[in-house]
């Protein structure tokens, strides 16, 4: 009963943690071995490493990230103009805690979505909060806002954020509402958080996409001076991935042909086995002549058995008979009639 009660008061006071570990000691027998302060030591430490991981899973769910990315699965192999020490310390989150900020420029399908979904994780992981929008989606966003009064308090909720990450920059050239909402968002970040912008245009071409002097002078200068670049080049990789799955097919193929090769009976045996009721038996010339006496007194007549043309080979327009239909007059049936000889 006591134990049944301290069970209960944990989970009252939200120790659901320590609750499991209670239930996890109750249940091996070994655990009076141990020490009062080690019990205690172990429950905590299930506490904490529950609250974290419900802690992770509240961030990661607030991100929304587009990609189920982590930086542990980036293909650093593949050339696309990746340094492995300066995205160690991208990955190392420092210059998240500096306030500075990331452009990821290149070609479509390099993998920009991917790395800076992969950051964005890592940013969850390190206790750090993280918040993805596609820049077309945040803009219809801000409209929308801005229509039932909640435009302040999401401008609110962007400048809060430690990683602020826009996907798809200058897919069109920006309206003029778009470029005040854009310069509100950047502003309201400089100097306060940090924000991943990933696009297929250079920098050197951001001014036309803004499309304003003014305004793009302003929002480059908030972000151009206190950022890292990362530019990608090379092939898609989507291309490079469907491109390595067909090459796996052959793979397989081959490995078929080489046991085929050390092992010749076991696939004619296969063969055999798979034909077996497609074709008829063939017991031979003295076999035929036994059991079928039409054929004895045709080839006796003119020397060629009567079923002769079956060895010619099959067209398009030869009729073939089913495995089990009715057996012929042709003395080269499937199933030839024997007759009992009469003592």
């Amino acid at each position: 009963m006591l134990a049944n009660h301290s069970h209960e008061r944990l989970i009252a006071l939200g120790l659901t943690g320590m609750a499991k570990a209670w239930d996890d000691q109750q249940q091996q027998p070994d655990a009076d071995v141990l020490t009062f302060e080690q019990r205690l030591g172990l429950m905590i430490d299930r506490e904490v490493t529950e609250r974290e991981n419900r802690r992770l899973i509240t961030r990661l769910k607030f991100a929304s990230l587009r990609q189920t990315a982590i930086v542990e699965d980036i293909d650093l192999r593949t050339p696309r103009g990746i340094d492995r020490a300066f995205f160690a310390k991208l990955v190392d989150g420092d210059w998240i805690d500096r306030k500075h900020n990331l452009l990821i420029t290149g070609p479509t399908g390099t993998g920009k979505s991917w790395i800076a979904c992969a950051l964005g994780h890592k940013a969850c992981r390190d206790n750090r909060s993280v918040l993805y929008h596609r820049l077309p989606r945040l803009f219809e966003a801000l409209a929308l806002a801005r229509g039932d009064g909640r435009y302040a308090r999401l401008l609110k909720t962007l400048s809060r954020v430690d990683l602020l990450i826009l996907d798809d920059w200058g897919l069109a050239p920006l309206t003029g509402e778009q470029r005040r909402d854009l310069l509100e968002v950047v502003d309201d970040r400089h100097q306060r958080g940090s924000t991943i912008i990933t696009s297929q245009i250079p920098i050197d071409h951001w001014h036309e996409v803004i499309a304003d002097p003014t305004i793009a002078d302003a929002v480059l200068d908030r972000l151009v001076h206190n950022t890292h670049r990362l530019a990608l080049k090379g092939d898609s990789m989507r291309k490079i991935t469907a491109q390595r799955a067909k090459l796996d097919a052959p793979k397989k193929n081959l490995t078929n042909s080489s046991c085929r090769q050390r092992n010749p009976a076991a696939f004619v045996g296969k063969v055999a086995a798979f034909d077996r009721n497609a074709w008829s038996r063939s017991i031979g010339i003295p076999g035929r002549n036994h059991r079928n006496p039409q054929l004895r007194r045709s080839s006796a007549g003119s020397g060629i058995p009567c079923c002769a043309g079956l060895r010619q080979p099959l067209t398009a327009s030869s009729k073939i008979r089913e495995p089990f239909s009715k057996p012929s007059s042709c003395c080269h049936g499937r199933f030839p009639s024997r007759r009992r000889r009469k003592n």
